[in-house]
């Protein structure tokens, strides 16, 4: 199966050992933040009140 860039990105980012992201969930990182929840070992903390 291929990965896509997204899942790339969030299994970089734990190697790295980042536990939290802060950002604004939107149309652009709905992959990212997808790619997030599907692992569970990084949290994904919104930003958009």
């Amino acid at each position: 199966m291929k990965q896509t860039v997204a899942a790339y990105i969030a299994k970089t980012l734990e190697s790295a050992g980042v536990k939290r992201i802060w950002g604004v969930t939107g149309d652009s990182l709905n992959g990212l933040s997808d790619s997030l929840n599907r692992m569970g070992t990084i949290e994904w903390m919104s930003t958009r009140p």
